[in-house]
């Protein structure tokens, strides 16, 4: 009989965004901006735990198209908010991050990791 898994029990949050980016951006621009903007920024950032961006390829749901796919770990969501709605340094990336995308369009789903047993 299996066991269940062992799910997380911090407040530690994996944010998933799906972002599809403004009619007449590049992919290529928004990836600049991730790279050189967007990830360093957020990583600087004590709360973040990681931070990786992917270019989607066929990543239609539904009616939409995503063109990038984000993955951040995150200590704690609520402290998390706080530091981007309030912190100064992220101004410019929130800034440029809607220049390159409808972030009402931005589809987020949320998830805690699940931890595998030891020795399997």
């Amino acid at each position: 009989m299996s066991r269940a898994p062992i799910v997380s029990g911090s407040s530690e949050v994996v944010a998933i965004n799906l972002i599809p980016i403004r009619s007449g951006v590049s992919v290529d621009d928004f990836a600049c901006f991730s790279a050189t903007l967007d990830q360093p920024t957020c990583l600087a950032q004590d709360v973040v735990q990681s931070f990786d961006a992917y270019r989607i390829t066929g990543g239609r749901i539904d009616s939409m198209t995503f063109d990038i796919l984000e993955v951040m770990r995150v200590r704690s969501w609520p402290e998390w908010v706080q530091v981007r709605d309030g912190l100064d340094a992220l101004r410019p990336v929130m800034t440029r991050f809607n220049e390159l995308v409808d972030s009402s369009a931005v589809r987020t789903l949320f998830g805690t990791r699940i931890i595998r047993e030891r020795g399997r």
